[in-house]
């Protein structure tokens, strides 16, 4: 072999060196490549799972202040003893008007939490007396990432939590009086749902602030914690309409019998009067009559015609049924007061029907007059 073919020889042979090296080096950059959109993929993955948690304590912590200021839910929640939840120990002095005592140490003092306010077991939503239940407060309930409920929260922070369960709330509420004695009727109040996040050793990658998401909701004293009704009707059996004549020139008071009583407000009802707490009230009123030219009704406070219709005529012929009403009339009283509907006709009316016939005035069959009263304060 000459010295030229062996020269040749050693170049092909680095040739096929530095092919292999570089074909080394473009299979290391695409591993890196790789590796590097891998780590890339994972983080798109974890925000977006830490945005998914963001947005489920958002929706809950909202959920549960749109329940605790609409009035229906509210109304349910202070009354909250029939679905499961008992929260009578926190709200039985305001569902019953009795004097509430203040919180004690209200506003937070030294090292305070609302943790340590007045706790009550459920938070209801504005549906139909008894309402359901938004949250149910037993220390094991609680909310996994996509905010279904769950069971398995670990209320013991010492330990590890759970991933299935990791959301909870504790629910609370502080009342104080705004004359700043030390108890009174219908409280203001704080409620508090305070944040609860406990996760297992996957979601304890996902660091919250706490605070941020806790429901804080204030309720003032009156309509926004009370919404009971009083329904009290003169009712008479199907086929024994009131006879001839009762329904008098001077005025005849209607038998009044209780229909509904939501939170305990009627004292007793005698003699066709009915007597309630102290407190404040809207009321309506409504009777009807039959062939009696015209009618009025009044609505009598401790025996004085506080309210009283204008005058309903028959203009058909023969008179045809009538109806009177009294619209949206507030009671303020401090003590015990009672009431009576009063019905005065022009005349007697033919046999049976001076007292009209009766109506279903609120889904209750032969329903002849009644007074329906809503409690504000």
């Amino acid at each position: 072999m000459t010295i030229q073919k062996r020269f040749y020889s050693k170049i092909n042979l680095n040739n096929h060196g530095i092919g292999l090296i570089e074909g080394l080096i473009a299979a290391s950059i695409i591993g890196i490549v790789c590796l590097g959109m891998g780590s890339v993929a994972a983080n798109m993955q974890r925000v977006q799972e830490q945005a998914t948690l963001f947005a489920t304590l958002n929706t809950l912590s909202q959920n549960m202040q749109k329940s605790i200021l609409d009035a229906n839910g509210w109304r349910n929640t202070v009354a909250g003893t029939v679905v499961g939840a008992d929260n009578s120990s926190a709200f039985n002095c305001i569902y019953t008007n009795a004097s509430c005592p203040k919180t004690v140490n209200y506003p937070l003092t030294g090292a305070q939490t609302e943790l340590d306010y007045d706790a009550f077991a459920a938070i209801y939503d504005g549906n139909s007396a008894p309402g359901g239940i938004i949250y149910k407060d037993n220390g094991t309930d609680g909310f996994n990432f996509q905010g279904q409920p769950c069971t398995g929260f670990v209320s013991d922070m010492t330990v590890v939590g759970s991933d299935q369960c990791p959301i909870s709330y504790r629910l609370r509420v502080a009342k104080f009086c705004s004359d700043f004695s030390a108890s009174c009727i219908q409280p203001s109040l704080l409620v508090y749902g305070v944040l609860q996040y406990h996760p297992g050793r996957w979601g304890s990658t996902f660091p919250v602030n706490t605070s941020r998401y806790n429901v804080s909701v204030a309720r003032g004293a009156g309509a926004y914690n009370r919404n009971d009704s009083v329904r009290v009707e003169d009712k008479t059996a199907s086929g024994a309409p009131l006879s001839t004549g009762t329904c008098a020139t001077t005025g005849t008071d209607r038998t009044l019998v209780s229909s509904a009583d939501l939170a305990g407000n009627i004292v007793s009802i005698s003699g066709g009067t009915v007597t309630l707490k102290p407190g404040g009230y809207i009321c309506n009123a409504l009777a009807a009559g039959y062939a009696v030219d015209g009618f009025s009704i009044s609505l009598l406070v401790d025996g004085v015609p506080k309210a009283t219709s204008p005058m309903a005529i028959a203009t058909a012929t023969p008179a045809s049924l009538q109806q009177a009403r009294i619209s949206d009339f507030s009671i303020n009283q401090t003590a015990n007061f009672t009431l009576r509907l009063r019905q005065q006709c022009q005349t007697a009316g033919t046999a049976g029907t001076a007292f009209g016939l009766p109506l279903n005035f609120t889904g209750i069959d032969n329903v002849y007059a009644g007074i329906y009263c809503t409690r504000v304060y």
